[in-house]
């Protein structure tokens, strides 16, 4: 019994990590079309040339936005309007997304390692799949959003609204998270 925990730790470690190896295969297949939609989605947003760390965009309304596999790292969206936006894919390495509106928006599979989503309504959002690690959800509207399978390791969620939201196949999540959720009245 006590190797359990043990095993079940080790292949998760191991899912992850060939979840990370079949991305990284899948984007060095597709890489140019990649870099072709990046080049165009920066195009779009007025980014070419500017570094990630001057791409500011807080306030700005992007509502419906096609921002698929755009390239955000580090790019401010504080109080930005992506309601029902597409990105899909997206990089938001440590993007500043404090209280933007991403209702309904689609971040399947988007890269929002160490994000700061603090207080962003995330209500409806798709974010299934989704690297949160190190994200921080502090007090972020997150009812009926979908997080199956999202990575949500280091992910601060207090006192962030979970109710409703789809926590299935989650990772990452800390016994106390898990409870919180479930309090909430997550799906687990």
């Amino acid at each position: 019994m006590a190797g359990r925990p043990l095993r079940r730790a080790r292949l998760k470690r191991e899912a992850r990590k060939a979840r990370q190896n079949a991305s990284a295969a899948w984007k060095e297949q597709h890489k140019e079309a990649i870099s072709a939609h990046s080049r165009r989605s920066e195009h779009i947003l007025g980014f070419e040339g500017i570094p990630a760390g001057d791409r500011d965009l807080s306030g700005l309304n992007l509502r419906g936005a096609d921002l698929q596999d755009a390239y955000l790292h580090g790019a401010n969206l504080e109080e930005a309007n992506l309601r029902y936006a597409d990105l899909e894919m997206a990089n938001l390495l440590y993007a500043h997304l404090e209280g933007a509106n991403l209702a309904g928006a689609h971040l399947r599979r988007a890269d929002l390692t160490e994000a700061n989503l603090t207080g962003a309504y995330l209500v409806g959002a798709d974010l299934s799949r989704a690297n949160l690690e190190g994200a921080n959800l502090r007090g972020a509207d997150l009812y009926a959003a979908n997080l199956i399978g999202a990575d949500l390791t280091k992910a601060d969620l207090t006192k962030a609204n979970l109710g409703g939201a789809d926590l299935r196949g989650a990772i990452g999540l800390t016994s106390e998270q898990r409870a919180y959720a479930i309090r909430s009245g997550a799906i687990i």
